[in-house]
Protein backbone atom coordinates (compact mmCIF):
# COMPACT_ATOMS: atom_id res chain seq x y z
CA UNK A 1 0.00 0.00 0.00
CA UNK A 2 2.80 2.53 0.96
CA UNK A 3 4.37 1.70 -2.03
CA UNK A 4 1.29 2.38 -4.44
CA UNK A 5 1.38 5.50 -2.43
CA UNK A 6 4.50 6.78 -2.98
CA UNK A 7 4.44 5.53 -7.12
CA UNK A 8 1.23 8.19 -7.30
CA UNK A 9 3.36 10.80 -5.39
CA UNK A 10 6.36 10.80 -7.78
CA UNK A 11 4.24 10.37 -10.64
CA UNK A 12 1.93 13.59 -9.76
CA UNK A 13 5.04 15.55 -9.44
CA UNK A 14 6.33 15.29 -12.59
CA UNK A 15 2.29 15.31 -14.07
CA UNK A 16 2.29 18.92 -11.99
CA UNK A 17 5.73 20.27 -13.46
CA UNK A 18 6.99 20.29 -10.04
CA UNK A 19 9.94 18.10 -11.45
CA UNK A 20 10.79 19.67 -14.88
CA UNK A 21 13.44 20.27 -17.47
CA UNK A 22 13.53 23.69 -18.03
CA UNK A 23 16.13 23.77 -20.47
CA UNK A 24 15.49 21.15 -23.91
CA UNK A 25 17.61 21.25 -26.82
CA UNK A 26 16.92 18.17 -29.10
CA UNK A 27 20.51 17.20 -28.85
CA UNK A 28 21.96 17.68 -25.24
CA UNK A 29 25.96 17.27 -24.49
CA UNK A 30 25.25 17.97 -21.09
CA UNK A 31 22.65 17.86 -18.49
CA UNK A 32 22.90 20.04 -15.24
CA UNK A 33 20.53 18.59 -12.50
CA UNK A 34 19.72 19.93 -9.40
CA UNK A 35 17.11 20.86 -6.60
CA UNK A 36 15.89 23.07 -3.62
CA UNK A 37 18.26 26.47 -2.84
CA UNK A 38 21.05 24.70 -5.15
CA UNK A 39 18.94 25.11 -8.37
CA UNK A 40 18.87 28.68 -7.88
CA UNK A 41 22.83 28.79 -6.86
CA UNK A 42 23.00 27.02 -10.38
CA UNK A 43 20.94 29.11 -12.27
CA UNK A 44 22.84 32.62 -10.65
CA UNK A 45 26.10 30.80 -11.92
CA UNK A 46 25.14 29.84 -15.28
CA UNK A 47 23.62 33.65 -15.83
CA UNK A 48 27.42 34.72 -14.68
CA UNK A 49 29.15 32.45 -17.15
CA UNK A 50 27.33 33.72 -19.73
CA UNK A 51 23.81 31.61 -20.25
CA UNK A 52 21.57 34.29 -18.48
CA UNK A 53 17.97 32.69 -20.44
CA UNK A 54 17.22 29.27 -20.77
CA UNK A 55 17.32 29.92 -24.37
CA UNK A 56 20.74 30.63 -24.48
CA UNK A 57 21.47 27.54 -22.29
CA UNK A 58 19.82 25.24 -25.21
CA UNK A 59 21.79 26.96 -28.02
CA UNK A 60 24.88 25.48 -26.00
CA UNK A 61 23.29 22.33 -26.06
CA UNK A 62 22.97 22.17 -22.09
CA UNK A 63 19.94 20.67 -20.48
CA UNK A 64 18.77 21.68 -17.06
CA UNK A 65 16.72 20.01 -15.18
CA UNK A 66 15.03 21.18 -12.17
CA UNK A 67 13.84 18.30 -9.50
CA UNK A 68 11.15 20.74 -6.52
CA UNK A 69 10.24 16.86 -5.33
CA UNK A 70 13.33 15.07 -5.71
CA UNK A 71 11.78 11.83 -3.47
CA UNK A 72 10.22 9.76 -4.08
CA UNK A 73 11.83 9.53 -7.44
CA UNK A 74 9.65 9.33 -11.35
CA UNK A 75 12.02 6.86 -12.69
CA UNK A 76 10.32 7.23 -15.84
CA UNK A 77 10.88 11.16 -15.74
CA UNK A 78 14.43 10.37 -15.07
CA UNK A 79 15.33 8.08 -18.08
CA UNK A 80 13.07 10.89 -20.00
CA UNK A 81 14.64 13.77 -18.90
CA UNK A 82 18.52 12.38 -19.26
CA UNK A 83 17.60 10.49 -22.16
CA UNK A 84 20.34 11.16 -25.06
CA UNK A 85 22.20 12.95 -23.01
CA UNK A 86 26.46 12.56 -22.75
CA UNK A 87 27.50 13.75 -19.42
CA UNK A 88 25.38 14.34 -15.93
CA UNK A 89 25.91 16.59 -13.52
CA UNK A 90 24.26 16.14 -10.10
CA UNK A 91 24.73 19.75 -8.27
CA UNK A 92 23.35 19.48 -4.38
CA UNK A 93 24.80 20.54 -1.19
CA UNK A 94 27.13 18.21 0.78
CA UNK A 95 25.04 14.70 0.43
CA UNK A 96 24.98 13.17 -2.70
CA UNK A 97 21.05 12.30 -2.41
CA UNK A 98 19.61 13.35 -5.72
CA UNK A 99 22.73 11.74 -7.31
CA UNK A 100 22.40 8.03 -5.79
CA UNK A 101 18.96 8.21 -6.63
CA UNK A 102 19.18 9.10 -10.19
CA UNK A 103 21.93 6.25 -10.58
CA UNK A 104 19.90 3.53 -8.82
CA UNK A 105 17.25 4.79 -11.24
CA UNK A 106 19.41 5.04 -14.81
CA UNK A 107 21.22 1.68 -14.04
CA UNK A 108 18.17 -0.35 -12.65
CA UNK A 109 17.06 -1.11 -16.25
Amino acid sequence: RMVAKLARAARFATRTNINRVESAPNHADIAIVSYGKTYADVRETLNRLGFPTLEALSKARIRLVRFGMPWPIDAEFVRSALDGVGHVVVVEEKQSFLEDLLKSNLYEF
